[in-house]
């Protein structure tokens, strides 16, 4: 019997079909490939926005190259001494010998304030160089540049060059209205890399960094906080809002190694407009001076004083404009010119930024009483032995021994009061301690009872018991503090 063999079209078909679908997914992904993402509108108004700030900005900011000049004895191995003693009379005369020159160089950023040249940086930039050159983002030097003026203390300096025609210029914002959080954008030549642009944002306000100028050691304060990379060669430089206006100076880093880890600081622009104008004006910065020492409001000091908030006058300085108005220890300021002051470093930022000789009116606490105080501000002045027979072993305050001041004491303790009483020991771990009394503390008041003898601290201490809130004035060097703490 003969059987006739069928043929099935059904595998060939499921094939095809998959190789189908094989050729389709490659030729989704190759389009895939090429097909671009079209990102939100407002990243690309965003980005639109950072590239006209820097078109507006950049042709503002200059690069400063400073170069000082060393000059160095005729070999490296031999000291200059060894040179002035004794090659100067063998060596010279037949040798011609010239002293190696040392040329050393700085480089940092700078932003044009004024269309007539006058250019703003920081004055670590060009401190001692014996030549400038300033250089354009268009690629124009400046050689003959001018220090107008320069402040160690703000770390600000104002140059000079002629140009021939009105230079580009940067807006100086308004740095007290930025705010945490906001965009920072920083333009300079870190490591001589023109016109790098970094983008941040405002990371914290209100920083205080160690500054060591000419006066010596000093505090450069109220600085902009910002993640921008900042590096060598930024210094000077602009920091940028998001308005194209520079509401700072790029000034320094906090940095292990010396590179940005994102920690940058800018001196604010409202800081620099007052440090600039005086600069342009008198070559120099005339800083408002008070003549008072102060120190916070705790607690118990506010209870005693009866304020609420303010800044406690601890010392006034004899012929000060705060002494010639009256102010007096113990006087409380919590206005400036009808202005809330709520801690210290409002009231510096508040003189400082004062010219001199305006008229100020100042707002106190006096007796639990307010009053109006005016003044004229002033600028600011260029910047073991045994225990003896008479020290207490026993007193009213508990965890400290005084005595009254005799040459011995005087001597131990370098004291420049001659009478009074002198702390002489203070317990570790006592409120009075803890408090921050001294040994060497002069006791000049207690709960407002002058205290110029024994008697006098005997008779104040007397009536105070456990749970009294005790406040001191000493004198401890050259001022003086005032100092509370529970009785216990």
């Amino acid at each position: 019997m003969y059987c006739k063999r069928q043929f099935s079209f059904l595998p060939i078909v499921l094939l095809l079909v998959l190789v189908s679908l094989f050729i389709t997914k490659i030729e989704s992904k190759a389009q895939n490939a090429t097909t671009t993402v079209e990102p939100p509108g407002a990243l690309l108004e965003l980005e639109e926005a950072f590239s006209k700030i820097i078109e507006k900005v950049k042709p503002a900011v200059v690069n400063i190259s400073a170069e000082k000049v060393i000059h160095t004895s005729i070999e490296p191995f031999f000291p200059d001494d060894f040179y002035d003693e004794f090659l100067k009379k063998f060596y010279e005369p037949f040798f011609k010998f010239k002293p190696l020159e040392q040329h050393l160089k700085s480089l940092g950023s700078g932003i044009i304030i004024n269309p007539k040249g006058y250019i703003l940086t920081n004055t670590h930039v060009i401190s001692g160089a014996d030549k400038i050159i300033i250089t354009l983002s268009d690629k124009t030097q400046f050689k003959d540049v001018k220090v107008v003026g320069s402040d160690s203390v703000s770390d600000l300096s104002v140059l000079k060059v002629n140009a021939t025609h009105p230079l580009p210029t940067a807006i100086l914002g308004d740095s007290d209205k930025i705010k945490v959080g906001s965009w920072a954008i920083a333009i300079g030549n870190p490591y001589g890399l023109d016109y790098s642009v970094t983008v941040g944002i405002i990371s914290a306000k209100g920083r205080t960094l160690e500054n060591f100028s000419e006066e010596g050691f000093s505090s450069i304060e109220n600085l902009i906080q910002t993640d921008a990379s900042i590096n060598p060669g930024n210094s000077g430089g602009p920091l940028v809002n998001i308005k194209g206006e520079v509401i700072g100076i790029n000034t320094a880093i906090a940095s292990p190694n010396g590179g940005s880890v994102g920690i940058g600081f800018a001196i604010p622009s409202n800081t620099a407009k007052i440090i600039m104008a005086q600069l342009i004006e008198k070559g120099k910065v005339s800083r408002g001076w008070i003549g008072i020492y102060f120190q916070p409001l705790t607690p118990e000091l506010a209870d005693f004083f009866g304020a609420k908030e303010g800044v406690l006058i601890s010392d006034v300085v004899p012929n000060s404009p705060a002494a010639k108005a009256g102010l007096q220890k113990g006087d409380i300021i919590t206005k400036f010119n009808g202005e809330k002051i709520t801690e210290g470093k409002e009231l510096q930022k508040k003189v400082k930024n004062t010219p001199t000789g305006e008229k100020i009116n100042l707002t106190i606490i006096r007796n639990k009483k307010e009053i109006e105080v005016t003044l004229e501000l002033g600028e600011k002045p260029s910047s073991e032995v045994s225990a003896t027979q008479d020290e207490i072993e026993k007193t009213e305050i508990p965890g400290i021994k005084v005595a009254e001041i005799n040459s011995e004491l005087v001597e131990k303790y370098h004291l420049d009061n001659d009478k009074g009483v002198v702390i002489t020991d203070v317990e570790k771990g006592s409120p009075a301690a803890l408090a921050g009394l001294e040994a060497g503390d002069i006791i000049l008041q207690i709960n407002n009872h002058s205290i110029n003898t024994i008697e006098d601290y005997n008779n104040v201490t007397t009536s105070l018991k456990e749970g009294d809130i005790v406040v001191l004035l000493v004198k401890r060097g050259k001022s003086s503090i005032f100092v509370a703490f529970k009785l216990k």
